[in-house]
């Protein structure tokens, strides 16, 4: 258990950093961003997501489970390279197809249509985005933990740090934020090739050698695809029938709870999606499964108290009247995303016995409820329409996948505990919400007060344990130590 979250938490200390300062900037953004514009950056993202999810064809999957079966290392290098011509080959298709699509969907989503030079920004990000798929997850399945959050820091500082120069000080707009996002994954791409250039070899037969890897997960695209559209429907129906303003607060209110996904959740995957092909081969580790879901969901729920309470105060004493209302949807968002960590918990089942159909049709169940809620409920009661609506869905798959889910693999996930750790976070973030503080210093208070509840509550339903408690405050210690150590040339002994 402990391998699996060391991981993870080096894997996450570069994003916990970059999120960090992500939420010290987006306030400063909405200085020098109006809500529409917030819109139109949301609606462009999800255009370019599209495709980066189309043209990946969700790749990673058996790519991850080819690369950790192959121990020989001709046979590693000529994966490697095989798949790095392939992904040339549909990253450049992939961009040409969103050149022809992106004046259309201009003129049906935004009204109007964005400039040559912002187009041909948003078609380099594109083509980097599809190339960083790859070349990340063969740094992800050969735990190059610690080099990825290096780079990921180094490309966090080039790209946003252009993107504030722009946009603070250029007054660029949004095509600012694209800029610095399309420099930092050019530059992370030129620097995976090299950490990759010894994996680089001419294969021999590339068309055979992926075959194979897209045979297991071409399929899978169809779950990435309805997962696609789970997660970002709701914005399609605020765009048609709200405007792009009431798009841009919606879209900060994720911008806020998705700090959540980045800070915990993607590190922990990123570690996880590895270790679980090895806990399923080895039959017996389903109780130490069991063990990391417990421990991952009651730190990601603290992180989202954490999130409603001293980072929704930090937001509003910073950012521009105009997006206040963005942290009233944090209660249900953030519930919706924990709900997300659990059902995607509970299907590794699916993927590690790659009984795939099932989790297709528990996606398929959960998006028509996502489609047809947000359709209903935005028209009836607005934003919160749309953020209920995928609590809804995220429930739904939820309950599904815990059904089913045992079929293929049976883990004793304590589901139960996890109902009553979702239900206190939603009440607690609530009662932050429902009884404001005009006064910060008494709303500080509050915040601490509901996090002490949360602890205690966790402690008496034996939630988190106190020597898990110790060995991940040592595992933490451990790092920084290590880190300070290489930067000051010392050499720090391990606990």
């Amino acid at each position: 258990m402990l391998a699996v979250f060391r991981h993870a938490l080096i894997f996450g200390l570069g994003p916990v950093l970059q999120k960090a300062a992500s939420l010290v900037l987006l306030p400063l953004y909405t200085h020098h961003l109006t809500p529409a514009d917030y819109g139109e950056i949301e609606l462009l993202t999800l255009l370019v997501g599209f495709f980066a999810v189309v043209f990946c064809f969700e790749y990673r999957q058996g790519y991850i489970r080819a690369l950790t079966k192959k121990q020989d290392k001709d046979e590693n290098s000529d994966m490697v390279s095989a798949s790095i011509l392939f992904f040339v080959i549909t990253a450049l298709a992939g961009s040409a197809c969103f050149a022809i699509a992106l004046p259309f969907f201009g003129d049906i989503a935004l009204g109007y249509r964005v400039g040559p030079g912002y187009g041909a920004i948003l078609l380099l990000g594109l083509f980097a985005d599809i190339m960083n798929f790859l070349l990340m997850a063969t740094a992800q399945a050969r735990l190059w933990s610690a080099r990825m959050v290096t780079l990921g820091l180094i490309q966090f500082v080039i790209g946003t740090g252009l993107s504030v120069y722009l946009i603070v000080f250029m007054e660029f707009g949004p095509v600012s934020l694209f800029i610095g996002n399309t420099v930092g994954s050019l530059l992370a791409m030129l620097a995976l090739l090299t950490m990759l250039r010894g994996d680089l070899v001419r294969p021999a037969a590339w068309k055979a050698t992926v075959t194979p890897v897209l045979a297991y997960s071409a399929p899978l695209l169809i779950g990435a695809l309805l997962y696609f559209v789970l997660r970002l429907v709701d914005r399609i129906v605020i765009s048609e029938y709200l405007s792009l303003d009431d798009l841009g607060i919606y879209s900060m209110s994720w911008k806020i709870s998705g700090l959540l996904l980045t800070f915990m959740f993607m590190p922990f995957v990123k570690s996880f999606d590895v270790w679980r092909f090895r806990f399923y081969e080895e039959k017996n580790r389903t109780d130490d499964v069991a063990d990391i879901a417990r421990v991952f969901i009651v730190g990601i729920a603290a992180s989202s108290l954490i999130l409603a309470t001293f980072g929704a105060d930090l937001f509003l004493l910073v950012a521009d009247r105009r997006y206040h209302d963005a942290v009233f949807l944090l209660p249900v968002l953030n519930a919706a995303v924990i709900l997300q960590c659990c059902y995607s918990i509970s299907a590794a089942a699916f993927f590690v016995s790659g009984a795939t159909k099932p989790w297709f049709m528990i996606l398929a169940v959960g998006t028509a409820i996502q489609v047809s809620g947000s359709l209903i409920l935005v028209q009836l009661i607005g934003l919160q329409g749309a953020g209920i609506s995928m609590l809804f869905a995220n429930l739904a798959i939820y309950l599904i996948t815990i059904r089913v889910a045992p079929r293929y693999w049976r883990v004793p996930y304590q589901h139960g505990l996890f109902a009553l750790i979702i239900g206190a976070v939603f009440i607690l973030s609530l009662a932050k919400n429902l009884w404001p503080q005009e006064n910060l210093l008494t709303s500080l208070a509050m915040d601490t007060a509901i996090l002490i509840v949360f602890l205690g509550l966790s402690i008496t339903l034996k939630a988190v344990r106190k020597e898990e408690i110790r060995q991940g405050i040592s595992i933490a210690t451990n790092l920084v130590h290590r880190k300070i150590g290489k930067l000051t040339g010392r050499t720090v002994p391990r606990d």
